[in-house]
């Protein structure tokens, strides 16, 4: 059984890149480092263990083997596309169930309006479409002005108040 608190950091990424076949360089820190180590221990059952590097420039000549016991399910996942859409679905789960908080279907359901120098527009897209400003800056503008506390911001000289609508 590794022991990811005495390892150095090189070992931990020998070992992460070994295990999952990914060839990262660092991790952002040690903490992250730790617990990515920690995560992939649990996934392989506390089968495998971190031996000292000796290999030059810390590289390994092979990886570690994988457990040969247990299920096909106990394997570390290949992280490829199958680990996407399965961190996709759950993302996709998790946000379907939020709908049923009746305060998050509200705040999600709402629409706004928008004035912008004194002329009304469906949206901020539009409003910055025929006032010809950077559509880069839309979105962020617009999450901007629904947390402003007036519900009133300027951009280029134009005055933009947010307009509640009922659907």
């Amino acid at each position: 059984m590794i022991d990811i608190t005495s390892a150095t950091t090189k070992e931990l990424v020998d070992f992460y890149n070994a295990q999952t076949g990914k060839n990262i360089k660092k991790f952002r820190d040690r903490a992250t480092a730790e617990q990515q180590c920690a995560a992939l221990l649990k996934l392989l059952g506390g089968h495998v263990q971190l031996p000292k590097s000796k290999h030059p420039k810390g590289k390994l000549s092979k990886p570690w083997p994988f457990p040969k016991e247990g299920k096909e399910d106990d394997q570390v996942p290949d992280h490829g596309k199958e680990g996407k859409e399965d961190d996709h679905g759950l993302r996709a789960a998790a946000t379907a169930q939020s709908w049923a908080d009746e305060s998050i279907r509200a705040a999600r359901t709402a629409r706004h309006h928008v004035v912008a120098d004194g002329v009304e527009y469906r949206s901020v897209k539009a409003a910055f479409e025929a006032l010809r400003l950077p559509m880069s800056k839309h979105v962020k503008f617009r999450a901007a002005l629904k947390n402003a506390a007036s519900g009133e911001l300027v951009i280029d000289d134009h005055k933009f108040t947010l307009i509640r609508t009922e659907k």
